[in-house]
């Protein structure tokens, strides 16, 4: 997932009414909403399917949110790491090829090497 799209996720996140969001209902019909009553979305009769789509929608502000910050973290973290080719410290430029680390310098050495084999 390149840089733009963590972006773009984020920023349709941000212009969303912001969570948490709440699903309840009946078989007559479902509602997602904020904790302080702004209806999120709704439905008149609701199926078993509903409910579980509800629920679904209802978590996905919180859920989406925790996701991108693990990914932040997690890319910081990997930027901290050392290549597997030369040990320098990778950076933001990285690349996870045969399952290790390698820096933007060595990954196309490594690919051709690993390609010659």
């Amino acid at each position: 997932m390149t840089e733009q799209e963590l972006k773009e996720i984020r920023e349709r996140l941000e212009a969303a009414t912001p969570g948490p969001w709440e699903a309840s209902g009946s078989p007559y019909g479902i509602n997602v909403y904020t904790l302080d009553g702004i209806t999120i979305c709704e439905k008149d009769e609701a199926t078993r399917a509903d409910f579980m789509n509800a629920d679904f929608i209802a978590k996905s502000s919180t859920d989406i949110r925790r996701l991108l910050d693990e990914v932040e973290h997690l890319k910081h973290s990997i930027s901290c790491a050392t290549c597997a080719e030369c040990a320098d410290q990778v950076g933001d430029k990285w690349e996870l090829f045969n399952h290790s680390i390698y820096c933007s310098n060595c990954i196309n050495y490594v690919k051709e090497v690993y390609n010659d084999k």
